[in-house]
C-alpha cells in the first residue's frame, strides 16, 4: 500500500451515505507487467471494480486470479470495420 491510499480510500471502495450510495471506482488498467498486476491487486483489495488489458494473452489468467476482468481487443477486426485493411 502506498502512502496516498488512505486519502483515496473513501473514493475508490463504494460507501452508502446519508446523501446516497456511492459506487465502487472503475479502474482499468493498461498493461499486465510486474506494475500492472501490483496496480490491479491493489485496486481490487481496495473495493474498486478492476479492468485490465495487456497485448499478451498469456496474462489473463494472471489478471483474473487476482479478481480483475481481463479485456481482449482483436485490432484487426477494429481495422475491417473501419476499412483500413
Amino acid at each position: 500500500m502506498d502512502t496516498l491510499t488512505p486519502f483515496f480510500i473513501d473514493i475508490i471502495t463504494g460507501q452508502i451515505t446519508a446523501a446516497g450510495k456511492v459506487p465502487p471506482a472503475k479502474v482499468f488498467i493498461i498493461g499486465g507487467g510486474v506494475a500492472g498486476l501490483a496496480a490491479v491487486g491493489t485496486a481490487r483489495n481496495m473495493g474498486a471494480i478492476v479492468r485490465a488489458y495487456d497485448v499478451r494473452p498469456a496474462v489473463k489468467e494472471q489478471v483474473e486470479s487476482l479478481g480483475g476482468e481481463f479485456l481482449e481487443v482483436s485490432v484487426e477486426v477494429w481495422l475491417i470495420d473501419h476499412n483500413l485493411l
